[in-house]
C-alpha cells in the first residue's frame, strides 16, 4: 500500500528576497537614490547596493554626540573589491592605494577573501568616482558582498596545480589600462544590467 506524504511547504521569502525580486536586475531605486542630493539611501536601496559590493554604514564614534545635538547619523559607505583568482597588477594596487586617500579614510584593508576594502567613503559622489576609477582599471566590486560568494582563501602558489593556474591565467593576462574596452556591467546573478548606476554623473 502506497504511503501518502504531505507535500513539503516552502518557507515564505524573506524581506530581502522580495526586494531582490522586485529590483529589476538588482538596480531597483539605486540610480534615482544615488542621484538625489541626500547623505544616505533608503533601507531597500541599502540592501540592493550590497550586491554591488557596497555597504551603507555610519560613523559610530559620532553617534552619541549627534544624537544629543538632535542630528541624524553621519552616513558613509564601505566598498569591497573582487579580484579574479586573487591576483592584481602593481598598477591596480597603486591605484587602489591612491583612491583610498582620495575617496576614503586613507586606509586600504586586505582581507582573507583576497580583496580590498575601502572604508570611510563619504558622499555619493565619492562613491561613484571610486567605483568608476576601479572599473577603469579592470577592478570590480560586483558580487563582493551580501549573499554572494565570500570565501576565505589560504595562501597558495600559483604554480601548484592546473586548477590554480587556470584561475590565475585570465586575471594575469587581462589588460589593466583605462583605454581598454570596458565590459558591460553585470549583476551578481550574472545578468547584464541595462544601466550602471556607478557611471552616472556625480
Amino acid at each position: 500500500m502506497a504511503v501518502q506524504t504531505r507535500p513539503a511547504t516552502q518557507p515564505a521569502p524573506s524581506k530581502v528576497e522580495l526586494i531582490k525580486v522586485a529590483s529589476d536586475g538588482l538596480l531597483g531605486p539605486l540610480p534615482a537614490e544615488l542621484a538625489a542630493p541626500t547623505e544616505s539611501i533608503s533601507e531597500d536601496a541599502a540592501q540592493l547596493i550590497k550586491f554591488h559590493g557596497v555597504y551603507q554604514q555610519d560613523d559610530r564614534d559620532q553617534r552619541a554626540e549627534r544624537r544629543r545635538e538632535g542630528r541624524g547619523r553621519a552616513y558613509m559607505f564601505m566598498v569591497r573589491t573582487k579580484f579574479p583568482g586573487g591576483r592584481l597588477s602593481a598598477e591596480q594596487y597603486l591605484l587602489a592605494d591612491t583612491l583610498a586617500d582620495e575617496h576614503g579614510n586613507g586606509t586600504l584593508r586586505v582581507t582573507t577573501r583576497q580583496d580590498f576594502q575601502f572604508h570611510g567613503v563619504v558622499g555619493k559622489s565619492n562613491l561613484k568616482r571610486l567605483i568608476g576609477a576601479l572599473n577603469g582599471r579592470w577592478v570590480t566590486s560586483t558580487a563582493a558582498a551580501a549573499t554572494s560568494l565570500a570565501t576565505c582563501s589560504p595562501a597558495r602558489s600559483p604554480t601548484c596545480c592546473r586548477v590554480t593556474a587556470s584561475i590565475s591565467r585570465p586575471s594575469r593576462n587581462r589588460p589593466a589600462t583605462a583605454s581598454s574596452p570596458s565590459r558591460p556591467p553585470t549583476t551578481s546573478c550574472g545578468a547584464t544590467a541595462r544601466r550602471s548606476w556607478s557611471t552616472a554623473p556625480a
